[in-house]
């Protein structure tokens, strides 16, 4: 342990100590110095194993990340499901984790270079981020953020699908993520909304979707619908 970690410990106890490992990753630049500071964190933090839970949690989703960087994939695939499993159980719809638990499903499908893996971990994302925006309690900001968090996983969700040739599944979740865009292009104010060429990609997507199962009528009534969500960003914000 570092003098200066050992100072603090010594002053201010763990949780300090952690909370400063934990800064000292975040701006280290190097990952090999972000990792060593995040080990730290994680050491204080087993002195305290009850009472420095969120502490640990961010660290131990940093270092997983810093891990996937450094292409230690194994470790880092190991990292990132201890830390899924850690926010399931904890609290799922804590208002800091959440963001975290799809960032490290996304890193961990990547890592996996598995689609059946890949496919289990997007569903638990999908389903967790889902009964979190249920919550009555959720902040207009933290049911934005999981919103966009929703959209992201929506749209990774469905070119798995699309590619296991599951065309209405695939279909379906590229549907949410256009319907997410477009009730931002209508509710957010000017400086904020997405404009309509924001969300060609998830047009094209579900364009893709419909035109690989023959769905012509579909095919029209999509073409409407950007005909109106742009006709309606128009009139709202000029």
């Amino acid at each position: 342990m570092s003098v200066l970690l050992w100072a603090i410990r010594k002053t201010l106890g763990p949780a300090a100590a952690a909370q400063v490992a934990l800064n000292r990753a975040r701006v280290a630049g190097d990952p090999q110095k972000a990792e060593g500071w995040l080990r730290k964190s994680l050491e204080l933090c087993r002195e305290y194993p009850t009472g420095l839970k969120i502490i640990e949690l961010h660290a131990r989703h940093q270092l997983a990340e810093v891990l996937w960087k450094q292409g230690h994939l194994p470790e880092a695939e190991q990292a990132f499901s201890t830390c899924l499993n850690e926010l399931e159980s904890t609290c799922p719809t804590h208002p800091f984790l959440a963001t975290f638990m799809l960032v490290a499903a996304l890193f961990q499908a990547e890592a996996k270079h598995s689609k059946p893996d890949a496919l289990a971990i997007m569903r638990n994302a999908e389903g967790l981020l889902n009964k979190s925006l249920a919550d009555p309690l959720l902040s207009g900001v933290d049911q934005y953020r999981r919103t966009l968090g929703l959209q992201s996983v929506s749209t990774y969700l469905g070119e798995l699908l699309f590619e296991n040739g599951a065309f209405a599944d695939a279909e379906m979740r590229y549907r949410k993520a256009l319907e997410i865009g477009v009730n931002m292009l209508e509710s957010l104010p000017s400086h904020e909304a997405p404009l309509p060429d924001d969300l060609n990609d998830e047009y094209e997507k579900l364009k893709r979707a419909l035109e690989a199962q023959q769905k012509t009528e579909a095919l029209a009534a999509l073409e409407k619908y950007r005909e109106t969500y742009t006709a309606t960003y128009q009139r709202l914000h000029g």
